[in-house]
């Protein structure tokens, strides 16, 4: 680097932004799920004590997110289509690679490993990345930058947001 300061770096990480919630909103969203037993959800699938221990180890990741100075977040205006990209992608791997790529079959059970995470953390990363539930007013306008573009099922910006 010859003693020059970097002026951006681009991290990019899988649970980066996302808060740990209360124990309480960990109930809260799992109770629900199981009363309605939406077939969309995976959040029902699973122990309520497995969902709180990961809530738990996902506090750790804060250090991360606090030292962030900016954060853009790519949401999707449905989350189905998380599985549709992943088909599609495995599909022309198949294609390239001689076949060997996951099945429609496997991108699902791939794909429902992480879905529960989104159906819980996907509403704090909306605009409230640099809040932690402990401190809800802990965010300084203008300190800190968040950027949103939400996407189509074809990949298309329909909206943006800054805050």
């Amino acid at each position: 680097m010859n003693g020059k300061w970097l002026d951006i770096v681009i991290f990019e990480g899988w649970c980066l932004g996302y808060r740990a919630l209360t124990e309480a909103q960990i109930c809260d969203h799992w109770t629900e799920s199981c009363e309605y037993k939406d077939p969309y959800s995976r959040l029902w699938k699973h122990r309520l004590e497995d969902l709180i221990w990961v809530n738990k180890q996902l506090a750790n990741y804060d250090v991360l997110t606090n030292a962030l100075d900016a954060f853009i977040y790519i949401d999707v205006w449905d989350l189905q289509f998380v599985y549709r990209w992943r088909q599609e992608a495995e599909a022309k791997m198949r294609a390239e690679n001689n076949g060997q790529g996951m099945t429609d079959d496997e991108v699902i059970d791939f794909v429902n490993g992480y879905y529960t995470s989104y159906e819980l953390y996907r509403e704090g990363l909306r605009g409230t990345v640099f809040k932690s539930p402990e401190q809800e007013n802990s965010y300084i306008p203008g300190t800190k930058r968040f950027l949103s573009f939400v996407v189509n099922a074809n990949r298309r910006v329909v909206s943006a947001s800054e805050f």
